[in-house]
Formats: structure tokens, sequence, C-alpha cells
């Protein structure tokens, strides 16, 4: 149940100020952004809502299934790009990450 909790999708309405995409990867259209800082900036400067996902991306079924039927999908595509930024907080357990992602993504959860 406590693996559950860290996987589950925090949605958080956060307020920044920003610019570039720097720290954001692109899937389906969307900006996925690995850095919670640099999501606030540009949503602070957009109005918008921050959605963080905290995955399992190589290991948890039901990331990659919500990753699948939902994120990816042309439809949230549609309704995200311009309602929302978008977070994404990955703990792959094949993929490689450096240390200091590691250590940041820990952090935040």
């Amino acid at each position: 149940m406590k693996k559950l909790s860290v996987l589950l999708i925090s949605v958080m309405i956060l307020f920044g100020c920003a610019d570039s995409n720097a720290n954001a990867n692109e899937t389906n259209g969307l900006e996925w952004y690995t850095s919670i800082e640099k999501a606030v900036e540009v949503a602070t400067k957009e109005d918008k809502p921050i959605l963080v996902q905290f995955s399992g991306s190589d290991w948890c079924k039901w990331c990659i299934k919500l990753n699948n039927e939902v994120f990816n999908t042309k439809d949230f595509a549609n309704y995200a790009k311009d309602k929302m930024i978008l977070v994404n907080l990955d703990f792959p357990r094949t993929i490689a990450q450096t240390d200091a992602v590691k250590e940041y993504n820990r952090s935040m959860a």
C-alpha cells in the first residue's frame, strides 16, 4: 500500500514564473517536465495547474497501464496541452538515470 501511495498521481495547483522548456521531455506532443521548480515557473507564467506523476516506467504495471491508456492518448494530449503543466518523476529499475536525477526524484517523493 505504501508503494501505491508513492506511485499515485499527485495533482497540485501551484503558481510561479517562467521561461524555456529546459528539463522537459516531449511525448505525444506534450512536454513532461522533470523538475517541479521549472514546472512551477512555467505554470505561473501560463496560469495553469500542474499534474505530477510519480512513475516506475519500466516495472510498475499500473504506471505502464496509466501511460498507455491515458497519458499517451490523443484525447489526453488534446486536453492537457492547453490546460495543464505536466511533470513526470520516474523511478525506473533498468533505465539509466544520473545520481542527481535519482536524488532529486527521491527528495520530491
